[in-house]
């Protein structure tokens, strides 16, 4: 941070010369850092906190295609309490698989009312649609994103990837190659129909071994279904997409 500093006021500390200028140091803030080992003080510099608010004020484009929206949800100690904190974050990614925070805010526990704050806040900074939404389950999700983007669909994050995720702690590690090969059949079919056709042979093969890999599939149809209503390209770019935000997690 200190090096941004130095870059950022064109001079490093104490070395300011015959530079003329009015922009300066405006000292430092203590912060507390809680490692595995021990606790330790770190000094931040406060001349950063223009440009992050700047930053969160930037002006956005007007469409963008994927936007996912999750909570980062972390501990902190203030005035001897251990409180919950949630770090808010939007994130966008292009079909090329370029990846950009839109904004990211600190809260409390994470809530639709927060999020409906956050997606107002995308609106005043010139968004004017999102083609689609990827979310959790949170309940109000829904409501939040349809009262700010009527048009938008929304994906919830229970997709083919994250319930493969799901399922395979469910699986014995010596079987998991060859139930994982199976399950391919699944998600590399062009519908809804043949895939919970492969879903019930699968199903047939398996489930007396791993009964809880298959109930997680069932429990979850509703959600992984929703994406057979688009085109095989489209499954393959969410799919690409999806990956490229696990990367970032």
């Amino acid at each position: 941070m200190e090096a941004e500093l130095d870059a950022s006021l064109g001079y490093k500390k104490n070395q300011k010369g015959k530079l003329e200028t009015s922009n300066k140091r405006n000292g430092h803030s203590p912060k507390t850092l809680k490692s595995q080992y021990r606790e330790f003080q770190i000094d931040v510099p406060r001349d950063l906190l223009p440009e992050i608010k700047e930053w969160q004020s930037r002006l956005l484009n007007p469409i963008y295609p994927f936007v996912f929206m999750d909570c980062i949800h972390y501990k902190v100690r203030e005035d001897g309490r251990i409180l919950s904190r949630a770090a808010y974050v939007l994130l966008r990614v292009n079909k090329d698989g370029y990846k950009d925070i839109l904004s990211i805010i600190v809260g409390a526990n994470e809530t639709s009312k927060f999020w409906l704050g956050m997606l107002n806040d995308l609106k005043n900074r010139g968004v004017e649609d999102v083609l689609f939404f990827c979310v959790d389950g949170l309940p109000g999700f829904k409501e939040a994103i349809q009262a700010v983007f009527p048009q938008t669909e929304m994906l919830k994050s229970r997709d083919v990837l994250f319930t493969c995720c799901a399922t395979h702690k469910y699986v014995n590690y010596n079987a998991l190659k060859k139930f994982s090969s199976d399950f391919k059949a699944v998600y590399h079919v062009p519908n809804e129909t043949a895939a919970f056709a492969e879903l019930e042979a699968i199903k047939e093969k398996w489930e007396k071994k791993y009964p809880y890999a298959i109930s997680n599939w069932e429990n979850n149809w509703q959600d992984v279904s929703s994406f057979y209503q688009f085109s095989g390209d489209f499954i393959d770019t969410e799919k690409f997409m999806r990956s490229k935000y696990i990367q970032y997690l």
